[in-house]
């Protein structure tokens, strides 16, 4: 059971649909709930980002969840608006 204010952490795995936009990684499900949007997806084993949560389809938090992609020119072009 989550406790507030303790990190969690839980492997998943890429998948990809048919109907997954280009720009979002689409994870395995039963890992991420309600409050984990903007949240890191790292690449197992770094602290490499890889995506950012950004959404499940299910209140219960099953099914897969979806996840922003950094590697496109369009999350780099709005993130040296703010980074430098």
């Amino acid at each position: 059971m989550p406790t507030a204010g303790v990190r969690q952490v839980a492997q998943q795995t890429v998948i990809r649909g048919r109907d997954v936009p280009q720009n979002d990684l689409e994870l395995s499900a039963g890992v991420t709930c309600l409050g984990d949007s903007g949240g890191p997806d790292l690449l197992a084993g770094t602290d490499i980002m890889l995506a950012v949560n950004s959404f499940g389809p299910s209140a219960d938090c099953g099914g897969v969840t979806y996840s922003q992609r950094l590697d496109t020119l369009d999350v780099w072009l709005f993130l040296l608006k703010y980074v430098r």
